[in-house]
């Protein structure tokens, strides 16, 4: 079986979201390119509007990213234009 775990903690009063995957597999993962899509944005569009390195920002839109602290979450929330929630999806871990 594989295991995820999803942390919340403050760092310098900065909260930091982590996802810890297991055996390569994780149980919540990040639905941008999915609400890029919806929208008719390109990844181009979206990192222009957040001004991120692009390296980094397409590590978070393809999921290869381990944590992402909260601020840069919000960034994509508002330039997406959607709540910091709906950029997740949760995976049932009965589909494992």
């Amino acid at each position: 079986m594989f295991a995820v775990k999803l942390y919340l903690c403050t760092i310098e009063n900065i909260i930091v979201v982590s996802v810890y995957i297991y055996r390569g597999i994780s149980l919540v993962k990040l639905r941008i390119e999915e609400i890029l899509n919806e929208k008719g944005m390109t990844k181009y569009q979206l990192n222009k509007k957040l001004g991120l390195c692009y390296r980094n920002f397409n590590n978070i839109v393809t999921g290869q990213v381990i944590s992402i602290r909260l601020e840069t979450l919000d960034k994509f929330s508002k330039a997406l234009d959607v709540p910091v929630g709906d950029l997740f999806e949760q995976i049932d871990d009965d589909t494992l």
